[in-house]
């Protein structure tokens, strides 16, 4: 599998852009039902087949991005392209659809994808299975067939590709828990926090408290009373955190992945979690308080 990076000729001649469009065009080599085996999709013609050989005419495929980018507005299917240098001449069979190739944040680059068989030099090739059942499970059956081609060729690190994937994503995986780890440490901070100074809070508070419930307040009054006090603290820790959030999320906005700097439901469900949070934590002070027995707070003070 040779992955390749250079302009790429439309009928013969390099094709118009955009201002601010690249030529730049990302081309490989392929084998039969390489994107059927793959579950990527074919808008349009068809995929590579057995019966594309050396001796049969030329055959490329190209992705929607190519086609958006090269031949806008018309019928993909049937133009020839080819190398910058104007060798290895191919008609465009197929257009697929845009897919991740390398990494998961990367954006769509016009691709083209040539035959294997119908290229002169071919490096290190891949062999994709699709499998039902335990992937790994077909190995024997799998290692039993190189041998009948070449005795000697052995199975190189075979692998899922779901395991491909993960290790492509090995970095993002890391913040990613990273920042769920300290994400729940700064749950349990704030729980912490809240309820220490709630606590505190209800002590001093004690005689306040008896008082109101010797003149009639009943005790769903001072658990709402306690609460309040709880969620007063939580808006303004809210106040002033989700403006900085939103300045952190874009700065980071690079490292980010299908979330937005400024995207409303996550912040929207931050502050209903945040809320969650100081309800918990702000509970116990609350039923502390709520049994609270006026004589004794009287005698106590």
């Amino acid at each position: 599998m040779v992955v390749r990076y250079s302009d790429m000729m439309v009928d013969g001649k390099l094709p118009e852009v955009a201002s601010g469009s690249s030529r730049t065009v990302r081309s490989n080599v392929a084998g039969p039902d390489f994107f059927t085996t793959l579950g990527v999709p074919v808008l349009a013609g068809r995929d590579f087949k057995d019966s594309d050989t050396a001796t049969s005419p030329h055959v490329g495929i190209i992705n929607e991005e190519f086609a958006r980018r090269f031949l806008p507005n018309q019928n993909s299917l049937g133009h020839v392209i080819a190398s910058d240098n104007g060798n290895y001449q191919i008609t465009v069979v197929g257009v697929v659809k845009n897919h991740k190739y390398r990494s998961i944040d990367e954006e769509p680059i016009p691709m083209a994808w040539y035959m294997y068989a119908q290229i002169p030099i071919v490096g290190k090739m891949e062999v994709e299975l699709r499998v039902h059942g335990e992937p790994l499970a077909i190995l024997p059956s799998a290692r039993k067939v190189v041998q009948q081609l070449d005795p000697n060729l052995p199975l190189i690190r075979p692998i899922t590709q779901r395991a491909q994937y993960d290790t492509t994503i090995s970095t993002q995986t890391l913040f990613a828990r990273l920042a769920g780890f300290f994400g729940l440490l700064a749950v349990a901070l704030v729980a912490t926090g809240l309820y220490g100074t709630l606590a505190y809070r209800v002590n001093r508070r004690t005689a306040e408290i008896g008082i109101r419930m010797a003149m009639g307040a009943r005790r769903i009054q001072v658990v709402w009373m306690i609460l309040r006090d709880s969620m007063t603290l939580t808006a303004a820790g809210a106040a002033v955190g989700v403006p900085l959030a939103m300045l952190v999320g874009r700065a980071l906005a690079s490292s980010l992945y299908g979330v937005k700097p400024f995207d409303g439901a996550s912040y929207l469900l931050a502050i209903l979690g945040l809320a969650s949070v100081a309800l918990a934590a702000s509970a116990l002070p609350a039923l502390c308080a709520a049994n609270v027995e006026p004589l004794q707070a009287l005698r106590t003070e």
